[in-house]
């Protein structure tokens, strides 16, 4: 179930407590700005996860099209409740992987979510970026609890095609997981914000 916390001027699950107006006055959308200025272009966004979608309605006002990924879904309610109006934001009902097919997706409060067998996992359907052909991304953003990794191995041909600026979340125990990756896709690290870490590809 999903509420409207007047307080917070969103839609928040109920399963995440009473901390919408924390969560709210805490967000760094405002990180959105810094991404997109380094960017060539702000014609589409990947974004994923959606969580409720303040990031998507931030990236909304930045770019001409958002395609937000959030395969749970409480949240993708909230996503589409709270950019309800926002006609230039896709919600995918998703998860995002390196292959397509079905995966074991865990949910627990406080987005900590992600691709992981545990007791109350369930088999969600799995998606890969390139699987939706797109030609003009300027900038992939992934908030996927450690999924990053697999996120962009599913995006190699879109990265070849658009070498879009990729922001990738690092937080431990993945911190070595993802760089790796990019780095295999001729990309280095540039610069940061909190835990945000911005990926250009190296010039050639």
């Amino acid at each position: 179930m999903i509420r409207f916390y007047e307080d917070a001027g969103v839609w928040w699950p109920d399963s995440e407590g009473d901390g919408a107006a924390h969560y709210v006055k805490n967000a760094r959308v405002k990180d959105c700005e810094w991404a997109t200025k380094r960017c060539k272009k702000a014609r589409t966004v990947v974004q994923a996860g959606g969580y409720i979608g303040l990031w998507p309605k931030k990236l909304s006002s930045l770019f001409d099209r958002v395609i937000t990924f959030e395969p749970v879904f409480e949240l993708a309610q909230c996503v589409r409740e709270n950019t309800k109006g926002l006609m230039n934001i896709d919600v995918r009902e998703l998860a995002l992987g390196a292959a397509e097919g079905s995966a074991h997706f865990s949910w627990s409060p406080h987005g900590r979510s992600g691709l992981r067998v545990t007791p109350s996992s369930k088999l969600e359907h799995v998606r890969t970026i390139d699987s939706f052909e797109l030609k003009d991304v300027d900038l992939i953003y992934l908030d996927l609890e450690g999924g990053e990794g697999a996120a962009l191995e599913g995006a190699t041909q879109t990265i070849a095609r658009c070498s879009p600026t990729i922001v990738v979340e690092i937080n431990p125990p993945y911190k070595d997981i993802t760089p790796k990756v990019l780095n295999r896709l001729g990309y280095e690290f540039e610069c940061k914000a909190h835990t945000d870490h911005l990926f250009k590809r190296r010039p050639r």
